[in-house]
């Protein structure tokens, strides 16, 4: 793959498609199969190197390519090791350095979800900065060329917090990519387990520097994660939902492409243009905002958001949790007690970080109010 994808010093997703198709990263991933994780394969009662193909290709490499069975990809991400690969590369113009962190448990997660591996690097090997409007966190984001993937700029405190909570992710992961129903808690709609949280295939930091300046490109961790309007151009309204009704209202600017509002403004258009969702679609809405809900609130999580589309051509509507991986640390509870005591205005209503239990109860409250229930053809009548 390295023959088609060149490393471009200011889109740092051709560093991440570089690394992921070196040779390298396959042979890392086989040493990993073949060392730390042969106590997976061994449950399984079998070795990473006892399959061969007719040619004789071992049975780790081939999982390094990504030929992983079920029962293997579902142990691979119920491990709770937390390996991390450092790869860098050079030329005579940059050196560049891309850490891969949970590298083997992301590959058997891509292995499962990402229907064709070749597409995934191949929508990585362009990128472009994208400027979002409406939002507070002032993170960089960048969308591959194709429009498939985001890469989201996250902070050291949230990569801290994303390493703590690895191993539970990829636990919930695994427990509805298999369809097992672990967070479904008391859930009585008959609903398939699923979940609205937008999957993350990826974390990486990057670091670029031009070695004729010395001078260091760019260096930022990012999330790679699928772009939820993908394959959607008719999205008319976007909207960031927390269910806080602190401060949660942005100008609506004609000028500004892809603004995306916030509860307030939901609210406004709600009451204009109310949102009915058949029974069946409400069930499995509801369903998944009480599994995911649980699953982050256990995690110590809060601050997370649904992010909304409607396209109107086609009376559709595209939802997905996302920024599911900042923990209630010290630092979140001091702003959470000043924004309390009215110091800092807030017209005596609760501020958006909150516990995250108290969090979990307000968004699944604030998401039973915003979407209005109409009969559909499988709904039953008493």
């Amino acid at each position: 793959m390295h023959r088609y994808i060149n490393v471009i010093d200011n889109e740092p997703s051709t560093v991440i498609a570089y690394a992921l198709s070196s040779l390298a990263y396959g042979a890392k991933l086989t040493e990993l199969f073949t060392t730390h994780y042969a106590p997976v394969f061994a449950e399984l009662g079998e070795t990473a190197s006892a399959a061969t193909t007719s040619s004789g290709t071992r049975g780790e490499e081939r999982a390094a390519r990504g030929e992983l069975s079920t029962p293997q990809i579902d142990a691979l991400l119920a491990s709770r090791r937390t390996d991390h690969y450092e790869q860098r590369f050079a030329d005579e113009f940059f050196e560049a350095k891309c850490v891969m962190y949970y590298p083997v448990q992301f590959h058997a997660l891509r292995t499962q979800y990402v229907s064709e591996m070749d597409q995934f690097l191949m929508s990585l090997s362009r990128c472009r900065g994208w400027k979002t409007s409406g939002g507070k966190s002032n993170a960089s984001f960048a969308k591959t060329l194709d429009d498939r993937l985001v890469l989201k700029g996250i902070s050291k405190s949230e990569l801290d917090s994303f390493l703590g909570l690895g191993p539970e992710y990829f636990s919930f992961v695994s427990n509805f990519l298999f369809g097992k129903n672990d967070e479904r808690e008391n859930d009585s709609s008959g609903a398939s387990p699923s979940t609205l949280c937008m999957l993350i295939l990826g974390v990486f930091q990057i670091e670029v520097t031009l070695l004729k300046r010395r001078r260091e490109r760019f260096r930022q961790t990012f999330i790679v994660m699928e772009n939820l309007f993908y394959d959607a151009p008719e999205i008319s309204a976007r909207f960031d939902l927390k269910g806080s009704e602190r401060s949660r209202f942005v100008t609506p600017s004609p000028e500004a492409k892809d603004q995306v509002l916030q509860d307030d403004n939901f609210k406004e258009f709600l009451s204009r243009y109310p949102l009915y969702v058949g029974e069946s679609d409400l069930a499995l809405l509801s369903s998944s905002v009480v599994a995911d809900s649980r699953f982050l609130a256990r995690c110590k999580v809060m601050d997370y958001s649904l992010l909304l589309g409607i396209d109107y051509s086609t009376a559709t509507m595209y939802c997905g949790v996302i920024d599911y991986i900042r923990q209630y640390t010290w630092d979140k509870q001091v702003e959470s007690i000043i924004k309390s005591s009215g110091l800092m205005g807030g017209g005596g209503k609760a501020p958006t970080v909150v516990m995250p239990e108290q969090y979990k109860d307000r968004f699944r409250a604030a998401m039973r109010t915003y979407f209005t229930l109409v009969p559909d053809k499988h709904s039953t009548f008493v």
